[in-house]
């Protein structure tokens, strides 16, 4: 106990005096929302491979992300029945975050692009996103964004491309894919942006 004390003096004494309060909460709290995340297998691999500093892509599966997300699932049925009924051979649609309720995802992707084409009766899907922090942003979660972005900077990580395997089926099949209802409404996302 009495190194403990110790090493709890010397820490006040030299680096804890010289904090400021607002710095040294907003980084207890990235910390914090850091360790918090990684709770989750999906943003835990991505926030090692940003710290591995590789910036090689990471590969997702398709179907899985869309069917975990049941309003990403929704956007899809309902811009793909569109496109399907105007002829249109291909088209992307962009996912804001908002619409990914599961958090596996919503903390590893954010927002991310689906692409999709007909070719006959049959449907490929695919999406591709960017693992990223920028700076300054306004949500609450901007500490974290900041911090990691400074780590960017610094060369101790790197942004890396996120893919999406194909998922090819019949068009007709699609609609009675199976989706999570779970977690529909699992959690407003939107109180993180201001």
């Amino acid at each position: 106990m009495k190194t403990l004390q110790s090493i709890d003096l010397y820490l006040w004494k030299h680096f804890f005096s010289d904090l400021n309060p607002a710095l040294f909460k907003a980084k207890f709290v990235s910390v914090i929302s850091l360790a918090y995340i990684a709770l989750f297998p999906l943003p835990r691999k991505f926030i090692k491979h940003y710290f591995s500093g590789t910036g090689e892509p990471l590969e997702v599966d398709t179907k899985k992300v869309i069917c975990e997300n049941p309003e990403v699932f929704d956007k899809l049925i309902s811009d793909t029945s569109t496109s399907y009924a105007a002829g249109l051979k291909s088209k992307s649609l962009a996912i804001p975050q908002i619409y990914v309720n599961h958090p596996n995802y919503n903390y590893s992707l954010g927002s991310f692009t689906i692409s999709y084409y007909f070719e006959d009766t049959i449907i490929k899907i695919s999406l591709r996103s960017k693992y990223q922090y920028r700076k300054n942003i306004n949500r609450v979660t901007k500490h974290i964004h900041n911090w990691l972005f400074s780590l960017k900077e610094k060369g101790k990580a790197k942004d890396f491309d996120i893919k999406g395997s194909d998922w090819i089926l019949p068009y007709s099949e699609l609609h009675s894919s199976k989706v999570n209802n779970n977690i529909r409404k699992y959690v407003d996302f939107n109180r993180l942006y201001m």
